[in-house]
């Protein structure tokens, strides 16, 4: 079974990191194929609880802060590029011809280490 990562961010904005330095990182990935692949902090998620929304709802954003590629639903991001994720989106990480890819293009990531489902889940 793949692990699941929940995150439940503690104030009106939050940032989870992911990358492999394990102590600056709040989902440690360590590559067993390409460990240079995968950067320090490869990206951050951030959530931002809407300051309109009476429910509470939260919008939330990955960042890629990669040297070698972060692709949302297989299209590589821009470094330091913020995009909104949606339920079903997919982030992947560890793409061994990523650095070869150029930003904003499409490449399907079946041979990345690291493949994310982003779903927003209701309160505990």
């Amino acid at each position: 079974a793949l692990p699941i990562y929940t995150f439940r961010p503690e104030t009106s904005r939050c940032i989870f990191r992911l990358g492999r330095r394990e102590d600056i990182c709040d989902v440690t990935l360590v590559s067993e194929k390409n460990p240079e692949l995968i950067s320090r902090v490869h990206a951050e998620i951030h959530a931002e609880r809407e300051s309109d929304s009476p429910t509470g709802d939260w919008r939330v954003y990955l960042v890629d802060c990669s040297s070698h590629g972060t692709f949302v639903n297989d299209v590589r991001m821009t470094r330091g590029q913020k995009v909104e994720l949606c339920d079903g989106n997919t982030v992947t990480f560890g793409h061994k011809d990523s650095e070869r890819l150029p930003e904003g293009s499409l490449a399907m990531q079946r041979e990345s280490e690291f493949y994310f489902m982003f779903q927003k889940i209701g309160r505990a």
